[in-house]
């Protein structure tokens, strides 16, 4: 699950279930009730969604460009066969699923917009006291 402090919402990802779906939820700033206001949230097949995809992993970035959003992992986008990486998705705190980046496609050692890094990048030089 990922918190949106801004829109006061979350975004539960249900991998589990195939295909596998996320949920968004209002909080309503921290008053009951909190009700569910978008169900099966899915990546469309045009944006490399397949019949048995995941989605785990959702994040909140306020600083996306073009405006703060949810990023969920999508474990397989159905396009490499056995040897895709995967990628993630942008979800809109209306549910909508925006754009999708395959980790393939982004350089070497990056953080995307999303705040994810490839899975065969290596971690940042860390400062440690």
């Amino acid at each position: 699950m990922a918190y949106s402090p801004a829109s006061h919402q979350v975004l539960a990802a249900n991998n589990a279930e195939t295909p596998a779906f996320g949920n968004l939820f209002s909080t309503n700033n921290g008053h009951l009730p909190v009700a569910l206001t978008t169900t099966n949230i899915q990546v469309p097949a045009n944006q490399g969604g397949i019949k048995d995809g995941g989605m785990e992993q959702p994040a909140w970035n306020p600083l996306t460009t073009g405006g703060a959003s949810f990023w969920v992992s999508i474990p397989t986008l159905g396009i490499g066969g056995a040897t895709d990486p995967g990628g993630i998705s942008q979800i809109s705190t209306n549910g909508t699923v925006l754009q999708t980046k395959a980790f393939a496609n982004l350089p070497a050692g990056s953080i995307s917009a999303g705040g994810a890094r490839r899975p065969d990048s290596p971690l940042p030089r860390t400062a440690t006291c």
